[in-house]
């Protein structure tokens, strides 16, 4: 980090499950990998535009004091959330939470100069930019979508170095979609 030019944070959700006895926040919901939710009481969190601005802040000082010279760089991602411990509906919930990470991403930008926005979320999803850019399953983004992602990452952050960005996946985005439910399938048998 001492040496670093910018440090990438990509925003992906606000629902979160915070084990009770350390406060700490659990990369999956108690039960879905292994055990039980009793073995692991936590209580469900939708962190909120302040709790997300806070954190993001205090991660930006942090790394200010290793590297004072260093840049921030913010995406949000375009993945919607698969279920939600909400009352609401998975679509309006996901909708919430992107609005709420985007929402912090421009307070960010407005703030502090040495931080910067990159629009991966708006690519993948906005008609407007020639997508939406998903797989079938309406979740995962397409390879011509990361392709497409890539190819303005590197335009834009390349110092005007001709960079030709090529899809690393060989399978189609049907194969993709087949292997996120796969991988669903393989969460769903641990939590049995």
């Amino acid at each position: 980090m001492h040496e670093a030019h910018c440090a990438i944070f990509t925003l992906g959700l606000t629902e979160a499950w915070v084990d009770r006895a350390t406060g700490r926040t659990l990369p999956t919901a108690p039960g879905t990998l292994a055990g039980n939710m009793i073995d692991t009481p936590a209580d469900f969190v939708n962190f909120g535009y302040e709790d997300v601005m806070r954190d993001l802040t205090e991660a930006r000082a942090l790394l200010r004091d290793i590297n004072p010279d260093i840049r921030i760089l913010l995406t949000v991602s375009p993945v919607p959330l698969t279920a939600t411990a909400t009352s609401s509906h998975v679509v309006l919930a996901s909708a919430a939470s992107k609005a709420t990470l985007r929402a912090v991403c421009d307070g960010m930008l407005r703030q502090f100069d040495d931080v910067d926005y990159f629009p991966s979320y708006e690519i993948i999803t906005s008609p407007v930019l020639g997508g939406p850019f998903f797989a079938t399953n309406c979740r995962t983004p397409s390879r011509d979508g990361v392709a497409r992602v890539m190819q303005v990452f590197a335009d834009s952050y390349t110092g005007g170095q001709s960079v030709k960005v090529v899809p690393t996946s060989t399978g189609s985005d049907e194969d993709e979609a087949l292997e996120v439910v796969c991988e669903e399938m393989l969460l769903e048998a641990f939590a049995k």
